[in-house]
């Protein structure tokens, strides 16, 4: 069968492809159940503290961009739809006062591998990786703007706090207008 990519993993459930996934980001099964998928999620594998939170959005060190009004208008590079990428700065521009914020930036969907360099030649104005902020900042060449624990705080996702987590998916889908 080979790899299946991660946004396509709940459908394969769901139409019995295969019978189980992991590793598959809770959100995505989150909002797949809160989208009438008949699927049970056991166990969580997505978990974000203060230190190394899961999700963060980086701007190059030069950038203007330091908040989320500062963010509208602008180009945010993504590697998926539908996961964390999209939904945590959409949650984190509207926690801080971005109303409708899909309507308010550009998602632009990159390859994982080129999504830095995008960043780097402007082709985008932020990025959001999976990386622990001491690592960029130690980098030297990215500021992080947010991450999903500035956005969302402990609550996020464990397997034990998997009605958070569904909080949280309900509350990032509805910031940016979906229901």
């Amino acid at each position: 069968m080979g790899v299946i990519p991660t946004p396509q993993v709940v459908a394969a459930v769901v139409s019995g492809q295969i019978d189980t996934s992991l590793p598959s980001h809770i959100n995505r099964t989150i909002a797949g159940i809160s989208a009438g998928a008949k699927i049970k999620a056991v166990v969580g594998n997505t978990e974000t503290s203060q230190r190394a939170p899961h999700m963060i959005g980086v701007v190059p060190k030069n950038s203007p961009i330091k908040t989320a009004t500062d963010l509208v208008g602008k180009k945010i590079g993504v590697t998926t739809i539908g996961g964390c990428h999209e939904y945590t700065p959409y949650a984190w521009l509207g926690k801080n006062g971005i109303e409708n914020p899909k309507t308010k930036v550009e998602i632009h969907v990159l390859p994982l591998n080129s999504i830095e360099q995008a960043l780097r030649q402007g082709d985008i104005d932020l990025a959001t990786l999976h990386k622990v902020p001491g690592e960029i900042l130690k980098e030297g060449e990215f500021d992080v703007v947010f991450s999903d624990y500035m956005t969302f705080g402990e609550r996020m996702v464990e397997g034990r706090r998997i009605s958070s987590a569904s909080n949280i998916s309900r509350s990032a889908r509805m910031s940016f207008g979906i229901s």
